[in-house]
């Protein structure tokens, strides 16, 4: 397999789990990231498979977890429709939360809690992060 590895991504394979990561973040290490490589792994088609396919997400999720060594019942993902929901998250999440019911539609995460992590999808829009250096949290 090729290693995608250049000046400016780092191409990492752990625990079965394909991403990229910027160097430049990597300068940073109270901001952990990721771009994942293989998206049918942590997607769903859409709302009639999501039931077909949880326990394989959250499977690829908790290996994603470990690889980057974060918990698991830190990550949220929204179920993304292409929409304008911008959701603020205030407290830790309970568990894993990934596509939980409160967040069909959001498109947007954003927090000013520490130690939460965001899973955004995108294919055709560009995501954005805002990351406040004060209080160490990505709004």
């Amino acid at each position: 397999m090729v290693d995608l590895s250049n000046e400016t991504m780092v191409h990492v394979r752990n625990n079965g789990v394909e991403f990229l990561q910027f160097r430049k973040l990597l300068e940073y290490p109270e901001i952990v990231h990721c771009y994942t490589l293989k998206a049918h792994d942590f997607d769903i088609a859409g709302n009639d498979t999501y039931e077909e396919k949880r326990e394989i997400l959250y499977a690829n999720f908790e290996k994603l977890a470990e690889a980057l060594g974060i918990k698991k019942e830190t990550m949220i993902r929204p179920y993304q429709t292409h929409t304008n929901i911008v959701k603020r998250i205030d407290e830790q999440p309970k568990k894993l939360t990934i596509f939980p019911q409160e967040l069909t539609d959001v498109d947007g995460l954003i927090t000013n809690q520490k130690d939460i992590t965001f899973s955004l999808g995108f294919a055709d829009c560009t995501p954005l992060y805002f990351y406040d250096p004060i209080k160490k949290v990505i709004r």
